[in-house]
């Protein structure tokens, strides 16, 4: 089975999202699509029935919302995420992207237990933070929740990034195109 990539979007517009979002990656999951409770991914007819049920969703906007997040079934293990304007090592969104690595497969519980919503949730390595430049390629054409990555330039990128990050930890600053985080 070959190596797929992904870009992950979270969200951005609250600072407390983003922070807890931010502080789930950190612990080793993404978080992504937030949705009532039994609104699986692995069926598409249980996904758009538990939306326009729970939460009185047209079918037409439960169906665009499940095909935005299906890509997230196809992540395996191995495969690498790019998560835009996230640094493991600075708390603000900003100019750099963490390069990610799945280490399980998607499933839907509750990140967060102090607030009762369900989402997508997919256990991953942070692997390190880079700066914009330092992945060579366009991420404007990945602007969905997740975007499966065809572009053979942006994945070599990505494997250049991570090959000369192999020595490195998580826990140490990453300097990536004269720029530190």
């Amino acid at each position: 089975m070959s190596t797929k990539f992904y870009v992950w979007r979270i969200c951005y517009d609250s600072p407390e999202w983003y922070s807890r979002i931010r502080n789930e990656l950190l612990n080793g999951t993404l978080v992504q699509g937030w949705s009532p409770e039994g609104a699986i991914l692995t069926s598409r007819s249980i996904y758009i029935d538990t939306l326009v049920r729970d939460w009185n969703y047209s079918v037409t906007a439960a169906t665009d919302r499940f095909d935005i997040l299906k890509p997230i079934r196809e992540i395996e293990e191995g495969d690498f995420i790019i998560v835009p304007k996230v640094s493991v090592f600075n708390p603000h969104i900003g100019r750099y992207s963490t390069i990610c690595r799945a280490t399980g497969i998607y499933r839907h519980g509750v990140p967060f237990h102090d607030h009762n919503d369900f989402c997508s949730l997919l256990p991953v390595k942070p692997i390190t933070t880079v700066s914009f430049d330092s992945v060579v390629g366009n991420l404007r054409g990945y602007q969905k929740a997740i975007n499966r990555v065809n572009d053979y330039g942006l994945q070599q990128a990505v494997l250049s990034v991570v090959r000369s990050s192999t020595h490195q930890t998580i826990r140490n600053v990453v300097c990536v195109s004269n720029t530190t985080f």
